[in-house]
């Protein structure tokens, strides 16, 4: 490292070092973007409500929090939160210098999206999520090298905010509750985190500690002055904390080390990879291989069961393998809807992909055997299944207990497929599908279109 650099920011050097690696996260806190009264973006949005909204919106002592009724949020307040977050928060220099760092993982605290609009005016490719106390985390499409994910809400969907004490204890229950927010999954990758623009002793840091625990990780931050709640930090969290270094320091420490070249910036190698579900059969296994040609034509990755599926493989991770990929092509025969293992392919993706982003992930190819647009052939396939459920339990009734040890995963599976069938299909029906003739027709053009619309 050079030596004005090492001189001027002595801690750098190792954050460097993983920043180049990939293990450096960053997360924003609300302090950020204070104004010159020393108010952070929740102070300035709780004082610009209450001003808005004199008798209908009141704050609470301290912690920072709002009161108000049901009717406000539904009726009121929505609109004034929009007006301030697109006019009231111009970004600063540690906005503007922070979009240079490539990070892998950005976290903001705050609901605003001033990061993005930085982002945004720079030309420069982010992916971006945010967490719903209310609705079930979505898996993401990473595209780019650096994601930003405002983990308390989004101020866009007023419902996903904190404001109140009550949504607080909503957000809790909810983060208490779920097993899918992949981002904790995300977190085990990193090394060091950098808490940027935060006062310790508010609950929002207390509860993302809480959030962020995670074995064996080293968590950096500046400017701690409470002892007795570093020490807890330090004790509780295995947390190392710098010595008066200020935010906007770090990051005009990092940036001017990226000018001389010590960071580095990461090539994007994004390239979608497509599942394609099919059940093997003549026109099928026609079908797909003509399609996996197109894909790969596209630089698209494909996977498929019965090229990626090796002898002995283990069958339940290809399927968690099925539901990291970015979407799937589905085959939809009259063999496909009757077979399990495929509508064990179906029920995995339709359980990854949940609501709008399944509607979004799936593109689907319907032949002409599946009559798949017939209500009453639909009854026929699901009818099948129920007929197949009751043979099963038949055999449990003969045969006894023992019986579980061969029945019970087919069992389970076909139930599971009985409750989602009217649901997939009912979803499925909703895109215009075109038929696989016209479709082999075209060279799956209208195909490739949709997808380069999504990926």
């Amino acid at each position: 490292m050079e030596t004005e650099l090492a001189t001027k920011y002595e801690d750098l050097e190792e954050i460097i070092e993983y920043i180049n690696n990939g293990t450096c996260l960053v997360i924003l806190g609300p302090n950020l973007l204070k104004d010159n009264d020393g108010n952070s973006i929740n102070d300035k949005l709780n004082n610009y409500l209450t001003t808005k909204l004199p008798r209908k919106v009141t704050q609470t002592e301290n912690e920072g929090f709002l009161s108000f009724d049901d009717k406000t949020r539904d009726i009121k307040i929505e609109a004034p939160i929009k007006k301030f977050f697109e006019e009231a928060l111009p970004s600063n220099d540690i906005y503007e210098n922070l979009a240079e760092i490539p990070f892998p993982l950005i976290i903001n605290t705050s609901p605003d999206k001033t990061l993005n609009k930085v982002f945004d005016k720079k030309g420069k490719g982010y992916d971006y999520g945010f967490y719903h106390k209310k609705e079930t985390p979505q898996s993401r499409i990473k595209k780019y090298n650096t994601q930003i994910y405002n983990i308390f809400g989004d101020y866009e969907h007023i419902n996903s905010m904190i404001l109140t004490y009550k949504d607080l204890f909503e957000y809790l229950e909810s983060i208490m509750g779920t097993k899918e927010l992949k981002l904790k999954d995300q977190l085990k990758e990193f090394k060091v985190v950098l808490f940027l623009g935060f006062s310790f002793e508010k609950w929002y840091f207390q509860l993302l500690l809480w959030i962020m625990k995670v074995d064996n990780k080293g968590l950096h931050s500046h400017l701690i002055d409470q002892e007795n709640l570093m020490k807890f930090c330090e004790d509780e969290f295995d947390v190392e904390f710098y010595d008066d270094k200020k935010a906007a320091e770090i990051i005009e420490g990092l940036c001017m080390a990226k000018s001389q070249g010590l960071i580095e910036d990461k090539e994007n190698t994004y390239q979608p990879e497509l599942f394609i579900s099919y059940a093997w059969g003549k026109e099928s296994d026609k079908i797909t291989e003509s399609l996996k040609k197109r894909l790969l034509e596209e630089n698209l990755r494909v996977l498929i069961d019965k090229d990626n599926l090796a002898y002995k493989a283990d069958i339940p991770d290809f399927m968690k393998r099925i539901g990291k990929t970015d979407g799937a092509v589905v085959v939809i025969s009259k063999k496909y809807l009757e077979s399990i293992n495929c509508m064990r392919e179906l029920l995995e993706l339709h359980k990854t992909y949940k609501n709008e982003e399944f509607l979004t992930r799936i593109f689907p190819i319907c032949l002409e055997d599946a009559n798949f647009f017939d209500r009453k052939e639909l009854l026929k396939y699901e009818q099948k299944w129920i007929v197949k459920k009751e043979d099963l339990d038949k055999q449990y009734q003969e045969i006894g207990q023992s019986a579980g040890k061969v029945l019970d995963e087919d069992y389970d599976f076909i139930k599971e497929i009985i409750e989602n069938f009217t649901d997939i299909t009912l979803i499925l029906r909703k895109i215009n599908l075109s038929s696989s003739q016209k479709m082999k027709d075209t060279n799956f053009k209208v195909l490739i279109e949709d997808i380069k619309k999504v990926f």
